[in-house]
C-alpha cells in the first residue's frame, strides 16, 4: 500500500474530485468496479468528453443490463408472430413442440425447411445468421445510426462493431443521397 492509501481509496478520492486524469488510472488498478462507481465514472466523463461518456455508458449498461432485451419489430413481423401456434404454458415465443427453450439442435430442425426452400429457389444455402446481417444492413441503409442498430442487435459497444461490419454504404444509395443534397 502506498502513502495515498489503497487503490480503491485513491479511486474514490479521484471520483470525489471529478478529475478524469486521476479517475481512469485509479480505475485501472482495480480488479473490478461496482455499478455505482462505474456510474460515477460516467458522470466524470460526461463533463469532460460527452461522446466518450456515451460510449462508456453503453458499455456499462450492457454489462449490468438484464439478460432479456427489448427489440423493435416491424408490424408485418408482429402480425406473423401472432399467427404462430403458441403454447400457453411456455414463456418462450419460439419453442420446441413441447414448449421448451430452443437449443441449437431444435433451431436447426426448424430452420431446415426454410433453408431447403431458399436453396431450391436460389441455388445457394442460407444460414440463419445471415438474416441478422441482412437486417443490420437494411436498417443502416434506411438511415438509422450505427448506435441504434447496435442496440437492436444487442451490442454494447455503442455502434463501433456495426460501423466496422456494415458501415460501408451501398455505392448506388450513397450516390443517390449525394445527388439529393446537391439538388437542394
Amino acid at each position: 500500500m502506498t502513502s495515498g492509501g489503497s487503490a480503491y481509496v485513491r479511486f474514490k478520492r479521484a471520483l470525489e474530485i471529478g478529475n478524469e486524469l486521476l479517475v481512469l488510472p485509479a480505475a485501472q488498478e482495480l480488479p473490478r468496479i461496482a455499478l455505482d462507481d462505474a456510474l460515477g465514472m460516467c458522470l466524470v466523463l460526461r463533463d469532460s468528453d460527452p461522446d466518450r461518456n456515451q460510449r462508456a455508458a453503453v458499455r456499462w449498461l450492457g454489462r449490468f443490463a438484464p439478460p432479456e432485451r427489448i427489440i423493435v419489430l416491424p408490424p408485418l413481423v408482429l402480425q406473423a408472430l401472432s399467427m404462430l401456434a403458441r403454447r400457453t404454458d411456455s414463456p418462450y415465443v419460439f419453442h420446441t413442440p413441447r414448449g421448451r427453450r430452443l437449443v441449437r439442435g431444435s433451431l436447426y430442425y426448424l430452420w431446415r425447411p426454410v433453408s431447403a426452400a431458399w436453396r431450391a429457389e436460389t441455388g445457394r444455402d442460407l444460414d440463419l445468421h445471415e438474416l441478422r446481417h441482412a437486417c443490420a444492413t437494411l436498417l443502416l441503409e434506411r438511415g438509422l445510426s450505427s448506435a441504434d442498430v447496435a442496440l437492436q442487435l444487442g451490442h454494447t459497444d455503442g455502434g463501433r462493431l456495426v460501423q466496422t461490419l456494415y458501415g460501408h454504404p451501398d455505392e448506388r444509395l450513397a450516390r443517390d443521397r449525394v445527388k439529393m443534397v446537391v439538388r437542394s
